[in-house]
């Protein structure tokens, strides 16, 4: 226990680890802000604005309709239903799925990188070296190490993604004059529990990883590589075989829950559907998960510790 303890106290006591998860937090609410204000109600004036729009398009096309691809001018009536304020207000449940998607990717990132900074930077001071001579159980020392990452993670991510989503809850009530109903609540919980297992789950695996690598750019580089060329690569060489076992696929369908995908073999053909569960993408990442703390934890015991 006080083992633990002076680790909770360490990684407080990393500047840049605080750094990070402060900046997670600032951007979290940025998206939250610019996602609210992306879907705020329509005015007047900008209603007005599009039907201005919407007669200005009509009359430019009667006068020229081949340019709009149509040959009968009374035709160009249709495109007035196609224009609009520039802008178009999602319902409470969509504008909901699209923040928790969002701020899931800013504070998993952010949260990966404070985990493996904080180990990294035991690593790079020495301070690890220093903590096994007067522990010298490796295990316990590693465990320790990856549980003071999850439990200050838990509650950051914990914080950042309440106020968000309750920001979210807030203005539904305030925009649509009455509370959100009690299955959109229970929905929009669900969606903040998930997200928030994803985050910690990052900041864990991070810190897990940089305990065998033993340097934050080598894990750092890993997670972004697999994630920017190593998907992209595994999609254009053979989407349709590998697509349902892309890690970021299974986080969705976590998250979500639930994915479709669909695979078309050729043209006007009926395309394959497959559905990626959230049972099978919570065992398959569980699983996935334990392997690799596991393979992380053995060894960070064999090796040594510079």
């Amino acid at each position: 226990m006080n083992l633990l303890r002076s680790e909770l106290v360490r990684f407080t006591s990393r500047r840049a680890v605080v750094l990070l998860l402060v900046v997670g937090f600032v951007l979290a609410l940025v998206a939250t802000g610019a996602t609210l204000w992306n879907n705020r109600p329509i005015t007047d004036d900008e209603r007005a604005e599009g039907a201005a729009m919407a007669a200005q398009q009509v009359e430019d096309c009667r006068a020229t309709p081949r340019a709009y691809g149509y040959r009968d001018p009374d035709r160009c009536e249709e495109l007035s239903q196609f224009v609009s304020a520039n802008r178009y207000p999602s319902p409470f449940n969509n504008v909901a799925d699209e923040l928790s998607l969002g701020i899931m990717g800013i504070l998993a990132f952010t949260a990966l990188l404070a985990g493996t900074t904080y180990v990294g930077a035991e690593f790079a001071s020495g301070a690890l070296s220093n903590t096994l001579l007067f522990r010298p159980n490796r295990w316990q020392v590693w465990v320790a190490k990856v549980v003071a990452v999850a439990v200050w993670t838990t509650a950051f991510a914990a914080v950042a993604i309440g106020v968000c989503l309750l920001a979210v809850a807030l203005v539904a009530e305030t925009r649509s004059g009455g509370d959100p109903s009690q299955a959109q609540v229970l929905k929009l919980a669900g969606r903040g529990l998930r997200v928030l297992v994803v985050v910690v789950a990052g900041a864990v695996l991070g810190a897990a990883l940089t305990t065998a690598l033993r340097a934050t750019i080598a894990t750092t580089g890993i997670v972004i590589g697999y994630l920017l060329v190593g998907e992209t690569l595994l999609r254009a060489v053979a989407a349709t075989t590998v697509e349902p076992w892309l890690l970021s696929v299974r986080v969705l369908a976590f998250v979500q829950p639930g994915v479709r995908l669909e695979t078309y073999s050729g043209n006007f053909t009926e395309p394959t559907v497959r559905i990626i569960t959230f049972w099978s993408s919570a065992t398959y990442l569980g699983i996935l998960s334990l392997a690799l703390l596991l393979a992380c934890a053995a060894v960070f015991h064999r090796r040594d510790v510079p």
